[in-house]
């Protein structure tokens, strides 16, 4: 269905008082194209336009004494354009003047014969729309007007019954709301308050008690998040309040909304320091430029404008830094937020040197500081007059201590002016600097944050780390960290110093596995060598001859002895054995005699395509095959082993502590020789002396 078509739907049909006969055809056919254009191009000023020149002539025409209304058409085709003209400016957000339209095309008259006809779209278009903008009174009155008229039994019945309904409601709801604040009984009041604003969103007059209980209130019922203090939910519900006051269409305007909402903009109470206080301010200044509030805070904010801008940049950094998401991140929109050297060096100079303190030039801008509760003279700094002012506004508008203690504000101070020392390398100052240390607010604030770390803390942790060398430490933190803040250069850069470290580790690892292996190989080798040495050329001849079996030389290379492998196994299957010696002539083998020869080929094919089993067939006549084979290989390599051992003893044979002569009396032995002697045959050395 098209926007056209839809809106056709809310022409329900009216109900004509009388009938006479004229129309005018031309006035008619314009009227057809326009609606056409609309159809077609959808609403615009210039449909508006072409809707109000055929108005102004349909009304002529039906004014002219000599003009016959035949069967009211034209008194039609006037409501019905003007509903399609409300319908026009509801769509382009002209919300007053659709309003406009639709009351005035509820009931449209012929003056001249008295008739009327009654627009059911028209009737309800202006109830719905008049609620929402705050115009209860005056629907109100419209409504009571028809009541048991002739033209109330002309609107659609169930359209009339429903709009009575809600106003009946309306009214019953504005009477509890009244009780709510004389009682005192914030919460209750806020309930009425959202259940109106379902209704009538734009109400000035419930919105502006809807503040007034927000700013008295000590609870908010269920909060979503655990971790967003009083202040912060407050700061969001007041902020939304004031941007309809400010920005919407409202009966009345007040410009202390003006003033509470700018200040809360100064402040980035709503979400980014003084990102529309200059609007705002204009706004309120053009509607009267003499009006104090708005002055005094323009004031303020045009002496403190320099430092405010740079808090905003840092405040739309913040946003990334601290915005605790996992999901992907724009690397390059958060370069470009944040802030270079020099920008932090100036902020240091704005905040805390004493010669960059805004001046005071006169007594209209003392007056305007004064307005907060300042004494601009006994304060030594920027940074104290920006908390002094916080502060001040805060308790002006109903915050609580603890609540401000734990505002989004003044963490960010403290934070951002800790971050702006460690960004221009000179932290140490920052831990001695009187003016942060001092400050009455800073240890509150710190208590209240203790359990949150700031990017500051997070990155000398990380370097920490990073010194010492602690890898899995530094790879713990950084996993553990959002990927909003791993793209900021405090993160960013040591980030990238430990993957060039990882890497390093990695490189050198490697390097030594690769020489353990070495190593390793290196051994082996040398076992092998010496087990080669060991071992004779040729100890024993092998039982088998497996060269002969497969019927191939000893030169044989991997592809021949498969084919003749292949060949071996045709050769001597069962039954093409049994059918050759049956040919021949010859006594047919048995079972197992026929067995044997394919466990022999098969013997013979595993030894020869092993490459290390025929080496050591072909050199030293190993055949695991033949156990007899194995069992001389074995009795062969303990007597080498005993030789080896023996020749580590110095010798192939040792008589120690040996006297064979002790039984002959008197005899004293061989010259040189007593009963201590050690006599070594096939050592190195041979002798004794008597000791």
């Amino acid at each position: 269905m098209r926007l056209f078509d839809f809106l056709l739907i809310g022409l329900i049909p009216f109900t004509i008082g009388n009938s006479v006969n004229k129309s005018g055809n031309e006035i008619s056919s314009r009227l057809d194209e326009i609606d056409l254009k609309f159809k077609s191009n959808g609403a615009s000023l210039d449909i508006l336009d072409d809707y109000d020149v055929i108005l102004s002539d349909l009304e002529k025409l039906l004014s002219s004494s000599d003009f016959e209304d035949e069967s009211n058409k034209i008194l039609q085709k006037i409501g019905n354009t003007k509903f399609k003209h409300g319908v026009i400016n509801l769509i382009l957000k002209r919300e007053k003047l659709a309003y406009s339209d639709f009351h005035s095309c509820i009931v449209t008259r012929n003056e001249n014969n008295q008739e009327f006809f009654v627009h059911n779209g028209c009737f309800e278009k202006f109830n719905t729309l008049g609620l929402k903008l705050g115009h209860f009174n005056q629907v109100q009155d419209e409504v009571t007007k028809l009541d048991d008229t002739k033209i109330s039994k002309l609107i659609n019945k169930k359209i009339y019954n429903d709009a009575k309904e809600v106003l009946h409601r309306y009214k019953d709801e504005l009477e509890l709301l009244d009780d709510a604040i004389r009682a005192k009984n914030w919460e209750v009041c806020i309930d009425i308050s959202n259940e109106l604003a379902k209704i009538g969103p734009n109400d000035d007059k419930v919105i502006r008690n809807r503040v007034q209980c927000l700013l008295q209130t000590d609870t908010f019922g269920n909060k979503e998040d655990d971790g967003v203090n009083n202040f912060d939910i407050r700061a969001k519900l007041l902020s939304e309040d004031l941007n309809k006051l400010v920005n919407e269409e409202v009966t009345e305007i007040d410009l202390h909304d003006f003033v509470m909402l700018g200040e809360m903009e100064f402040f980035g109470i709503t979400g980014i320091y003084g990102l529309q206080t200059e609007k705002i301010l204009r706004n309120c200044l053009k509607i009267d430029n003499e009006f104090d509030g708005c002055r005094s805070l323009n004031k303020v904010n045009i002496k403190l404008n320099k430092l405010m801008k740079l808090l905003k940049d840092i405040s739309i950094y913040y946003s990334f830094v601290y915005s605790n998401t996992d999901e992907t991140v724009d690397g390059e929109r958060v370069n470009d937020t944040e802030l270079s050297a020099e920008d932090w060096k100036e902020v240091v100079s704005l905040l805390f040197d004493s010669d960059k303190k805004i001046k005071i030039k006169n007594a209209s801008d003392r007056k305007a500081f004064a307005t907060y509760g300042l004494d601009i003279d006994s304060l030594k700094s920027n940074f104290e007059i920006l908390i002094e002012l916080f502060v001040g506004f805060s308790k002006q508008i109903g915050f609580k201590d603890e609540e401000i203690l734990s505002s989004s504000f003044l963490k960010d101070l403290f934070r951002l002016s800790k971050e702006a020392y460690y960004q221009i390398g000179e932290f140490d100052k920052y831990k001695k600097n009187q003016i942060i240390l001092r400050s009455k607010y800073f240890k509150k604030v710190e208590q209240r944050n203790k359990s949150g770390r700031d990017i500051v803390d997070i990155a000398r942790e990380l370097e920490s780390y990073l010194k010492k060398k602690k890898m899995d430490k530094a790879k713990g933190l950084l996993d553990s960290l959002p990927n909003s803040m791993k793209l900021c250069r405090l993160i960013r850069e040591p980030q990238e110093r430990f993957e060039q470290l990882r890497q390093q580790q990695q490189q050198q690892q490697q390097q030594q596995q690769q020489q353990q292996q070495q190593q390793q190989q290196h051994h082996h080798r040398q076992q092998h060598h010496q087990q080669q040495q060991q071992r004779p050329s040729k100890p024993f001849k092998p039982k088998n001859d497996y060269y002969k079996i497969l019927g191939i030389g000893k030169d044989a290379n991997a592809d021949e002895i498969k084919k003749a492998y292949r060949q071996k196994m045709k050769e001597n299957h069962p039954d093409k054995v049994k059918q050759q010696l049956k040919k021949e002539g010859s006594k047919e083998l048995s079972e197992e005699e026929i067995e044997t020869r394919v466990a022999e080929i098969n013997n013979a094919y595993e030894i020869l395509s092993d490459e290390e089993k025929r080496a050591n067939y072909d050199r030293h006549g190993e055949d695991p095959n033949d156990p007899e084979n194995t069992r001389q290989r074995q009795q062969w390599q303990q007597q080498q082993q005993q030789q080896q051992h023996y020749r580590g003893q110095g010798g192939g044979f040792q008589f120690q502590g040996f006297n064979g002569f002790d039984g002959f009396p008197g005899f004293q032995g061989f010259p040189g020789f007593n009963g201590n002697a050690q006599v070594k045959f096939g050592g190195r050395k041979a002798g004794a002396g008597r000791r």
